[in-house]
């Protein structure tokens, strides 16, 4: 379990698709996929801390600061999952230009659940995260 001020900066990189397949609409609405991609050596830096309630800080004007950032709809998910009340402070260095197809936002929900779960002593295993991060989007 973390100290209240200890913070996790992780590298976000962003990827290429190198082959894209998208496949039937699932019944949440978004579309099962398929690819293969490459991370690139620059990308997006999340910083995560433990708080009273989650919070996004990013000095890009672009990215959305409320619930509709995948960050954010990451942070409501693992904390539904565990069924716990943890909130979390989240800061992010953007990088990766918004809508380039760069896979910044989805890297940043992957890595937010990372660190979250790295904070609270890894209560999910790794399958678990990637259940989650497959509900938060393709």
């Amino acid at each position: 379990m973390a100290s209240p001020s200890e913070t996790i900066t992780l590298n976000s990189p962003a990827k290429v698709n190198l082959c894209l397949s998208v496949h039937g609409k699932r019944d949440d609405g978004f579309h099962a996929l398929s690819s293969v991609v490459a991370a690139l050596e620059f990308g997006d830096v999340l910083s995560v801390r433990c708080a009273a309630g989650d919070a996004l800080e990013c000095e890009d004007p672009e990215v959305p600061l409320g619930p509709e950032n995948l960050i954010l709809k990451a942070a409501a998910a693992f904390r539904a999952r565990l069924g716990r009340e943890e909130g979390f402070h989240f800061r992010l260095e953007k990088r990766i230009p918004m809508g380039a197809g760069l896979g910044g936002g989805s890297s940043n929900a992957a890595l937010a659940l990372r660190g979250m779960n790295s904070l609270l002593g890894d209560p999910l295993t790794k399958d678990e995260l990637r259940e989650l991060a497959a509900a938060i989007g393709s």
